[in-house]
């Protein structure tokens, strides 16, 4: 678990990583909202330090998750052990139990045939993941769904080297871009379900152009949220900040 602490005088906090102070006012004034002089706000994420390097993504076929450790540094245990007050605390901690247990099936070999994306920083650690299924959920949609994706617990509040582009939203972005890969290099209707009250996954999804469909609620107080078919990716974030795709 990496520490944040509040900004010094050299931009860096106790553990050596840089913090959100060490971006320039300006690209704070300009990127975030109001915050403290300790952290801004990028979208609904609230940002407190910034990843030294860039982060690469791979996308791998579920086999190969089996009997690895690829996941062995996967945590979500500081929101899976919630004791829920609010609506966005449940829909928070629903949400990662979900995804625990997906991982669980996945590393048992109990999800075959989908894709998995990581994303981890170029030295090592792994920021967050998705699993795909590219002929959808069985039920409401046979395009490709994003069935799980999160951000790794202890890159909490950590954005990429811009000051703008948190991890979640790189996971995303890498996830879309894992499905025009696997569809070919065609750009596919893509869709996902995301917790009602989970306003920071919403941001996420909304600035990667996905709709969010309110009228198709599920059962369980997800909102269908869909990218259209034939939409362009967005414009590179550069390799400083984020290698491209990979298939491994």
């Amino acid at each position: 678990m990496h520490t944040k602490t509040k900004s010094s005088t050299s931009g860096t906090g106790s553990d050596g990583r840089l913090v959100v102070p060490a971006c320039s006012p300006e690209t704070i004034s300009r990127l975030t909202r109001a915050g403290t002089p300790a952290e801004g706000i990028v979208g609904e994420i609230r940002a407190r330090w910034v990843l030294k390097g860039p982060v690469e993504a791979k996308v791998v076929d579920s086999s190969a998750i089996v009997g690895a450790n690829l996941l062995a540094s996967f945590d979500l245990s500081k929101e899976t052990s919630i004791q829920p007050t609010t609506q966005a605390q449940f829909a928070k901690k629903k949400a990662a139990d979900e995804v625990m247990s997906e991982l669980q099936m996945l590393q048992t070999g109990h999800m075959p045939g989908r894709k998995v994306v990581l994303v981890s920083e170029v030295s090592g650690g792994l920021v967050g993941c998705a699993i795909i299924s590219m002929k959808g959920d069985g039920r409401l949609k046979r395009v490709p769904y994003i069935e799980s994706i999160a951000r790794n617990d202890p890159y909490e509040h950590a954005v990429l080297r811009d000051c703008a582009t948190s991890v979640g939203a790189i996971t995303l972005r890498a996830t879309v871009e894992a499905v025009v890969l696997e569809a070919g290099g065609t750009v596919p209707e893509m869709f996902a379900r995301v917790r009602l009250f989970n306003r920071p996954s919403h941001y996420i999804f909304k600035e990667l152009e996905f709709e969010s469909r309110s009228r198709l609620v599920t059962e369980t107080q997800q909102v269908i949220v869909v990218r259209t078919a034939g939409l362009a990716l967005p414009e590179p974030v550069g390799e400083k900040l984020y290698m491209p795709l990979r298939r491994a």
